[in-house]
């Protein structure tokens, strides 16, 4: 039986009824984590083609588990194209303003009990900046744990950078303290007793090296040096952006690791350059209408 992106594929085994159930439970899953997605994004999920979209909202809104929402600004989402007689009898398609699928309390209790954590605020946001970078977070996860291919690696999963925080209270147990940063996502990749976090950054403007950027390298060095996370990627708007940040990290001069001995002088560690990489993939941030 194949494992992939957190959910299990039908094998020949299994009924048609069954597999269906699952891939619901999966998509509701994926819906309580992030708070809202789209039918696209959730056939990649479930590893089904986006012909699929019509008959997965059908599912999920029949049966309780997410219902459609209008895309504040529109900027992406779902439209429903439905057939219509006009006056003079001739049949049109009209099509929808774009729609997000959010998870109704069915989904998100579900979501709760099997992890024990409240599940994400349910289209917590009405920026269309934001639901552009949330959306291409998701797709971004998808793409990067399609790709997986290790041969230790059994398991792949994802999770918002918040909820993964909260929902593993054990990685953070044995250290002094939490994790420094919040990232967009955090994908684990799991084999055996061997896990391998991998965070995922978002960038759609470009942050000042001496403020926000150099902040966050002083989080991801402490993460990584804690042993939060393993490996950063960040997934910049465009190579230009990528090529900035990357020049930005070779010039961060590193955690304060003490004083040198002989001449007093603070002593710093860049523990990141082979901890951190930046991609420009603007063909991920394209908008996407259905």
């Amino acid at each position: 039986m194949e494992e992939n992106l957190g959910i299990i594929h039908a094998s020949g085994d299994d009924s048609a009824r069954s597999v269906g159930q699952r891939n619901i439970l999966q998509m509701a899953e994926w819906l309580a984590k992030f708070g809202y997605t789209t039918p696209e994004i959730l056939c990649q999920v479930i590893g089904v083609k986006g012909s699929s979209q019509k008959r997965i909202v059908k599912r999920l809104v029949e049966g309780h588990w997410a219902r459609l929402v209008p895309c504040p600004s529109a900027v992406d989402g779902y439209c429903e194209k439905t057939r219509v007689k006009d006056k003079e009898g001739k049949v049109k398609t009209v099509t929808s303003a774009p729609m997000l699928l959010v998870p109704t309390g069915k989904s998100r209790t579900l979501f709760s009990i099997k992890y024990g954590v409240e599940a994400a605020r349910a289209m917590g946001t009405s920026s269309a900046e934001r639901i552009f970078h949330d959306l291409s977070v998701q797709r971004i996860a998808i793409d990067v744990m399609e790709r997986a291919n290790a041969e230790w690696i059994e398991y792949v999963d994802v999770w918002p950078g918040v909820l993964h925080r909260i929902a593993f209270p054990t990685q953070v147990a044995s250290h002094e303290s939490p994790p420094a940063k919040y990232y967009d996502a955090v994908v684990i990749f799991s084999g055996g007793s061997r896990k391998y976090r991998l965070g995922l950054e978002v960038e759609l403007s470009r942050k000042d090296k001496n403020y926000g950027l150099h902040d966050a390298f002083e989080k991801i060095g402490s993460d990584v040096k804690f042993k939060h996370i393993d490996a950063v990627h960040y997934y910049c708007a465009t190579q230009e952006m990528a090529a900035l940040y990357d020049r930005d990290l070779k010039a961060w001069p590193g955690l304060f690791v003490g004083f040198n001995e002989e001449t007093e002088q603070p002593r710093y560690q860049n523990n990141l350059l082979d901890r951190v990489s930046f991609f420009g993939k603007p063909e991920i941030f394209m908008m996407r209408f259905h």
